[in-house]
This record gives C-alpha cells, sequence and structure tokens, in this order.
C-alpha cells in the first residue's frame, strides 16, 4: 500500500509474517568467497528492506560453523591484532556463547600473543573481574547516545522490557561501580585472558 501501513505492521513484527531461512547466511557467504560480488535489487525503500534482510531473514545468532569460524579467521589474519573485546562465554546469549567459542579456538591456534577482554553484560551469568575502568555521568550520556544506534536492540527492549538498550546496558555499569564501591557512578568490568598462540593459553589473574 501506498500509505506504507501494510510495511509498518510487518517491521513490527516479522516474526509473525516472515520466515527465517538458516541456510540463507551460508549461502551468501559462500558466494562471497568463491569472489561473487553481490548486490540486492528491490522496488522497496531501505528502511523497510533493511529491516527483512539485516534484522530478521539474516536472523540474530552467528551460526558456529566452519563457514563462520573460516570468515572469523580470516578476519583476523587481516587486522592481526593483539587485543580483542569480545562478550564473555557464560552467558544467556547463545550468539555471545557461539562468538567465544569460536574466537578461543581462533585464538589458541594463533601465531602470535592475543589478550581477550571479555565484557560483562546484562546477559553474562558469572565471570572473573581482573580490569575495570570507571566513567562519569558525562561519558555515560555519550555512551548512551552510541547505544541508541543499534536500533534493532532498542526497539526489541522497549517492546520487551519497557526500557531502552542505553538504560539497560547503563544499569549494567551503574551495578558494577557499586560492587565495586567506585567513586565514579558508572564502571566496564572485564575477565582477560591471555593467548600465548599455537595450542598455549592461560587465564590472567
Amino acid at each position: 500500500q501506498r500509505d506504507d501501513s501494510l510495511k509498518s505492521i510487518i517491521m513490527a513484527d516479522f516474526p509473525r509474517f516472515g520466515r527465517y531461512d538458516p541456510e540463507l547466511p551460508l549461502a551468501l557467504h559462500k558466494l562471497r568467497s568463491g569472489g561473487k560480488r553481490l548486490f540486492l535489487l528491490t522496488n522497496s525503500y531501505w528502511k523497510y528492506t533493511n529491516t527483512i534482510v539485516a534484522g530478521n531473514v539474516l536472523g540474530t545468532d552467528p551460526v558456529e560453523d566452519d563457514v563462520s569460524e573460516a570468515a572469523i579467521r580470516e578476519h583476523f589474519a587481516s587486522v592481526n591484532p593483539d587485543i580483542v573485546f569480545l562478550p564473555h562465554g557464560n552467558d544467556t546469549n547463545v550468539g555471545h556463547q557461539r562468538v567465544c567459542a569460536m574466537f578461543r579456538r581462533i585464538a589458541v591456534a594463533a601465531d602470535h600473543p592475543i589478550t581477550a577482554y571479555y565484557i560483562r553484560d546484562p546477559k553474562t551469568t558469572g565471570m572473573r573481574i581482573d580490569r575495570y575502568t570507571g566513567f562519569g555521568k558525562e561519558e555515560a550520556r555519550w555512551k548512551g547516545e552510541l547505544l541508541l544506534h543499534h536500533k534493532s536492540q532498542h526497539h526489541r527492549n522497549l517492546k520487551i522490557r519497557n526500557h531502552g538498550f542505553d538504560d539497560r546496558i547503563l544499569d549494567v555499569n551503574r551495578s558494577i561501580a557499586e560492587d565495586l564501591r567506585l567513586a565514579e557512578p558508572y564502571a566496564e568490568a572485564f575477565e582477560t585472558e591471555e593467548f600465548k598462540g599455537r595450542g598455549n593459553a592461560r587465564h590472567e589473574a
């Protein structure tokens, strides 16, 4: 419909109207890995297309398989990082669990040392705090503005929890600062793991 009323209904509740195809991300990655150049031709406008493709058709959780791991390994080889920040594996979020598992396998086999900083977030079920950094209200305001750019997460939090993604994350940061009895009102907390490469890894206390 020209007034976009139908598209608005679909975008607001895609799982009700659409079907996620788990084979699509793998097919697209295999084409790209094979040197193919891909583009999407559609007569729909960007907001609708982005919602359907990026937010729903491709799913939300990464697939833990050889294709996904090869893509991450290829990216690591291109940037050769010394430090990586990522979600903790002790997490109720399946995507976080899978990303952490694939990262650890890659880091253990790396040809140089890598230090991982596992971040505490709302779904972390348990972690050791090896590092932390406190921050004030102005930095929290800036961080909140950045978090609002994660529109799919923000809209889902508003719908399910009646508060935004920015509030959800900053509540965790506030709780960390209180638990650590810091002077700053907010803090990030990390568990670190040092990978020596080529099959060796150790936790840093």
